[in-house]
């Protein structure tokens, strides 16, 4: 072998471990890199979840804390629509109070001032019936016809304006209501305390008595017994004088409304 092949098969030799050496260092760079990768990988997957406990540590008393101020707001505004309906409630039973009262007080200032004049109408009617009395025993027809159109006219007005002429029958109860004119004894009792005859009309306004009617009214009176002797008084000459209550023959006995009725 002459030296120009030995010197060729050095430089192949030595090629082939330089070849050698440049793919093991590769080699090891290559699974160097790998192993910090890896080593990467586990760090960053370590710091991931160390980092996700923290943040279910932070959040968990931050929801707590903020589901109990929702719930706190919300049971404020529960409050406040408690207060505003209750505010309502009041305001609508103030109101309608108010309006009830501000009626019954229209109402009673418009009777105030119609009952004069309704008054005053019955009373002029009633002045009428006694002038148709006075026309009808003179005989004057006319008059008597005249003041019967007027005193039609003078009812439809009461009519009207709510006024109701009334008139009891003979029997009805007594009551305040009526006004009595005279007592008329009954040996009945069951008649005592009625209406023996209506004199003139009353006029109602509603339950209010206008004007009242006028009346006559039974009172009982118990019959005397057939053989009853009346009163006498002897005088000192002997002679039979009438006692102090008897009234005499001539004079008509007068009737007044008795206070026990």
């Amino acid at each position: 072998m002459d030296e120009q092949q030995q010197e060729h098969l050095d430089e192949e030799v030595q090629g082939t471990a330089v070849e050698d050496g440049t793919a093991t260092a590769t080699d090891a760079m290559a699974e160097e890199d790998a192993a910090q990768q890896d080593e990467g990988q586990e760090t960053a997957v370590a710091q991931t979840e160390e980092f996700a406990g923290d943040a279910e540590r932070v959040t968990e008393p931050c929801t707590t804390e903020r589901f109990d101020q929702v719930l706190a707001r919300l049971d404020g505004i529960d409050q406040l629509i408690a207060q505003r309906l209750q505010y309502d409630d009041v305001k609508e039973k103030v109101i309608d109070r108010q309006h009830a009262e501000l009626a019954e007080l229209r109402e009673g200032l418009k009777r105030d001032l119609m009952r004069p004049v309704l008054y005053d109408l019955a009373q002029t009617l009633d002045d009428m019936r006694k002038a148709k009395e006075s026309y009808a025993a003179q005989g004057v027809d006319a008059a008597v016809d005249a003041l019967d159109d007027v005193e039609g006219m003078l009812v439809y007005l009461l009519e009207k304006n709510d006024v109701e002429q009334v008139m009891s029958a003979e029997g009805d109860p007594f009551t305040s209501k009526q006004r009595m004119l005279k007592a008329v004894p009954t040996p009945d009792a069951a008649k005592a305390k009625t209406v023996a005859a209506s004199v003139a009309p009353g006029y109602m306004w509603g339950e209010e008595p206008l004007f009242k009617e006028k009346v006559h009214v039974y009172k009982f009176v118990p019959s005397e017994p057939a053989d009853a002797q009346p009163e006498t008084e002897t005088s000192t000459d002997g002679a039979m004088t009438p006692s102090k209550d008897a009234q005499p023959s001539g004079e008509p006995q007068e009737m007044t409304p008795p206070s026990d009725l």
